[in-house]
């Protein structure tokens, strides 16, 4: 039981590493907000320089949590406790890999930048949810959904 568990849990990590890595290295460097939370805490970010994605992100996740803690339950509560606070710690250390944030900078065509940060991005959400957790934000209102209507979360 317990390594499938740590499975879980190390699959979850990969999925924030390849979620925070979109965002690190191709969307926040050329200022490209996409949607959902981490969207809103780039927008705020950029809106107040003094505000870092990853408190603003942090602080509107906490709200939701509670939000999913009820409706979702305890085991996904957990989980996208860890993916939150994991995501936290991704998205303030992951600018400090020397070299990562001017990753992109060869791509001049932001277009280009946007579609592999969100499709990234993308790839590690749904990594995320096939491990039953949750970057937080978006998800937990889109698998809130779900449970009582039969609507795709994706």
């Amino acid at each position: 039981m317990f390594l499938k568990y740590l499975k879980e849990y190390v699959i979850m990590t990969l999925g924030l590493a390849v979620f925070v890595f979109g965002w690190t290295a191709f969307l926040n460097p050329h200022e490209i907000t996409g949607g959902g939370i981490a969207g809103l805490a780039s927008v705020i970010h950029y809106g107040i320089n003094s505000i870092p994605v990853s408190y603003a992100k942090f602080a509107i996740d906490v709200l939701l949590l509670v939000v999913g803690f009820i409706i979702l339950g305890k085991g996904f509560g957990i989980k996208t406790i860890y993916c939150v606070a994991m995501s936290f710690v991704f998205f303030q250390f992951m600018p400090m890999i020397p070299g990562l944030t001017s990753l992109s900078a060869g791509i001049t065509d932001n277009l280009i930048n946007a579609l592999i940060g969100g499709a990234m991005s993308g790839i590690g959400i749904a990594i995320i949810i096939t491990q039953g957790g949750s970057t937080g934000g978006t998800d937990i209102i889109a698998l809130s959904i779900n449970k009582y209507k039969n609507i795709s979360p994706g």
